[in-house]
């Protein structure tokens, strides 16, 4: 009741540099410093949570370590995978452009079955 009463008055006041001076010398509530003491509608609030986890964290040990150290050896050797498939990419497709350069020669052999052949198969290997 304290509190709605002050709050009554003081927006009560009529003259403003008189609220001012009253709005600035009012005192902040401070809340609680710690979880241990905050209240609810029924009682303290359950802080075991807080200890479980605590407890839960210092049990898992080596985990993180571990789990970071599998993690960075997948990772480097996906990038290693990417990088020799980009390669692999390009020898496929280096055969494919010497493959249709040898089609083009065998134009001259006038032997169109083995032209289309050839053809075909550096089509199929570029794309």
């Amino acid at each position: 009741m304290r509190t709605s009463k002050f709050l009554v008055a003081f927006l009560q006041e009529a003259n403003q540099d008189k609220f001012n001076i009253k709005l600035i010398s009012i005192e902040e509530e401070k809340g609680p410093k710690s979880i241990l003491h905050f209240k609810t509608l029924t009682g303290e609030i359950d802080v075991d949570k807080k200890e479980r986890a605590e407890k839960f964290c210092n049990q898992l040990g080596d985990f993180s370590t571990e789990y970071e150290r599998i993690n960075a050896f997948v990772s480097k050797q996906v990038k290693l995978l990417q990088f020799r498939s980009h390669e692999l990419a390009d020898d496929f497709y280096a055969i494919g452009a010497e493959i249709s350069r040898f089609s083009e020669l065998l134009k001259l052999t006038e032997i169109p079955q083995i032209q289309h052949f050839y053809k075909k198969i550096s089509e199929m290997i570029i794309n």
